[in-house]
């Protein structure tokens, strides 16, 4: 695999991770659990501070949606996140057999 395909890859593991706590504390902050949702928010954010940024701005603007108000929207998004992320390693990992096949 090479160094920017890695350091791809491994930037859309922590977008993932990021938008997993955020949905995670989205869901703490809907049963009222404001420890939780806090805790994970915070999670978030060291996760990823520029997804995490980009997520809350994007959410205040429209440009994504928002767990509260389009929770299927949130899911979807979150979703094609995990689906980016699923593709781009399977992707990379057909490459180096394919390197691999070469000598």
């Amino acid at each position: 695999m090479s160094t920017t395909a890695e350091a791809d890859i491994d930037q859309r593991r922590r977008n993932v991770r990021c938008l997993e706590l955020l949905d995670a504390s989205y869901r703490a902050y809907s049963r009222g659990l404001q420890r939780a949702y806090l805790r994970l928010a915070d999670q978030a954010s060291a996760a990823a501070p520029d997804t995490y940024k980009a997520v809350i701005g994007g959410i205040l603007v429209g440009e994504v949606p928002s767990p509260e108000t389009d929770p299927r929207g949130w899911f979807d998004y979150v979703q094609a996140q995990r689906d980016g992320l699923d593709l781009a390693v399977e992707l990379e990992g057909r490459g180096d057999r394919e390197e691999e096949s070469r000598w």
